[in-house]
């Protein structure tokens, strides 16, 4: 993994300024700006980077944009976790570290991160720390104990870390606070199991509560906070505080196209939608940008005739790493990513976490 390549600060016009103004809240403004002069830069896994930057490229060549909704779709065991890990790896580490008066680069970014999940959920902060040392030792080999666990415990003194019941109004008291800053405005926001438990049912029941309210107006509990409003805060975040959100979706019903799943949460913008994801109310403004669907590992159909028996048992001995893939899709954008197929990109995945840019793209 290599730091990528600085970007170019492009100046927008005076013109361009103004029409902002005229149209947006300064907080927009401010975003409009940053866009150009501060991206957030790759997601270091050069296949997906490639598709990112054909499906929208940008003047500073940034795969990830500010204010992106990236939605991790997938089954258990597909990878969803470990792509979220070494996304916040990737953020949090520095961009290279200092080995005996030597720079030695890491393809960080330094910057800071939230982390929110269910307090069903377990901690992945101990796996984190693992893949965080075993990235330090492979490429600062000559790192001292003492400086990895020092690097490591600077990179995630910048992670903010939130458990939460697994309730909407819980999950809006969270985003409520990173909104007010209490933890610094984030680089990267990831929710993890936003979902869980959720079905079209209480979409509905949701509904139906909102309809009672407006009928007789008044105070509201913690029983009336929703999935609205939950995503509502959610588009605050990316649009006043310009960070990437990742937000991780488990894969329960496989769509009618194969390798794809159907939403099971009605209400959320799915713009790949085949029978109206998001029905239920009106599509909600700054939908996702990218939807990442991670099928699971790659497994060939059958050995070629000539395999021997002593080859097969090889190659169903445990290896070191094993290759798995994904979908990428970005509604509006150029190129296969455009497509209701999606573009394909790979990546290994070993005891130690996700390996970008090993397995070739298939």
């Amino acid at each position: 993994m290599t730091e990528a390549v600085p970007h170019p600060i492009v100046r927008p016009t005076t013109s361009a300024l103004l029409d902002e103004i005229e149209n947006s809240t300064a907080a927009e403004l401010v975003l409009a700006v940053r866009y150009h002069t501060a991206p957030p830069g790759p997601t270091f896994i050069p296949s997906l980077d490639d598709i990112l930057l054909d499906a929208r490229p940008h003047p500073g060549g940034s795969a990830l944009q500010r204010g992106d909704l990236i939605e991790v779709v997938g089954p258990s065991g597909s990878g969803k976790t470990a792509f979220l890990i070494f996304t916040l790896m990737t953020t949090l580490l520095p961009a290279s570290v200092s080995v005996r008066g030597t720079r030695v680069e890491l393809g960080g970014r330094g910057s800071t991160a939230i982390f929110i999940h269910p307090n069903t959920h377990a901690s992945i902060v101990p796996r984190l720390r693992a893949v965080m040392a075993s990235h330090l030792r492979s490429l600062a080999p000559a790192l001292t104990a003492a400086g990895v666990a020092a690097t490591i415990s600077a990179s995630l003194a910048r992670l903010t870390v939130v458990r939460v019941r697994p309730r909407w109004s819980n999950w809006a008291l969270a985003l409520a606070r990173v909104l007010a800053g209490l933890d610094g405005a984030p680089a990267l926001l990831v929710l993890d199991g936003l979902v869980d438990g959720y079905w079209p049912e209480r979409w509905a029941e949701e509904n139906s509560r909102r309809r009672d309210r407006a009928r007789a107006p008044g105070v509201r509990g913690t029983e009336d906070v929703g999935f609205r409003d939950v995503w509502d805060a959610l588009v605050r975040v990316r649009k006043e505080l310009g960070a990437v959100v990742f937000v991780s979706v488990q894969g329960l019903w496989p769509a009618k196209t194969p390798p794809f799943f159907t939403p099971h949460v009605a209400g959320f913008p799915d713009s790949f939608a085949e029978s109206g994801a998001g029905a239920g109310g009106p599509p909600a403004p700054w939908p996702t940008t990218a939807q990442m669907t991670l099928p699971g590992r790659r497994r060939p159909l059958q050995m070629p005739a000539e395999t021997t028996l002593g080859d097969a048992l090889r190659a169903r001995a445990p290896a070191h790493y094993h290759a798995y893939e994904g979908i990428a899709r970005v509604p509006g954008g150029r190129g296969a990513a455009g497509d209701l197929a999606g573009a394909r990109w790979a990546f290994d995945m070993g005891a130690d976490g996700l390996y970008p840019g090993y397995s070739e793209v298939v």
